[in-house]
């Protein structure tokens, strides 16, 4: 009996340490589990943020893009509307010298009209 006993705990004693040598890898495994994990949450939220960061300067550069863009046409519309101005002072200019010209042929057939009446007088002179 005491011998039976002996070997009964003995055995309790394996099972034990065993039960604890188990418990003990398990409790490691869990332990590597989380780590893991823990890597991956922190992994994942770091590529979450240069994401977002990401994101961000994307918008960002759309922002400055539109803005450029916009004040592009602001600045097209002024160069434009230059255009459309010396464009009609060009042609003022050229109605002007349309005009000036035509004074200047009725100048120059006055001066000959005035030259002609002055031969004539001379003649009857």
């Amino acid at each position: 009996a005491d011998e039976l006993h002996t070997i009964e705990q003995e055995r309790q004693e394996e099972v034990h340490e065993l039960v604890q040598k188990h418990a003990e890898e398990l409790h490691e495994l869990e332990q590597q589990r989380q780590d893991e994990v823990r890597e991956l949450v922190q992994k994942h939220a770091k590529e979450l943020h240069d994401s977002q960061q990401l994101q961000h300067a994307a918008e960002i550069a759309l922002n400055i893009q539109r803005q450029a863009k916009e004040d592009a046409l602001v600045k097209l519309r002024a160069v434009q509307d230059q255009h459309a101005q010396l464009e009609k002072q060009v042609q003022e200019r050229e109605a002007e010298c349309a005009s000036l010209r035509i004074a200047q042929s009725e100048l120059e057939a006055q001066v000959k009209q005035a030259e002609l009446d002055k031969m004539e007088l001379q003649q009857q002179v």
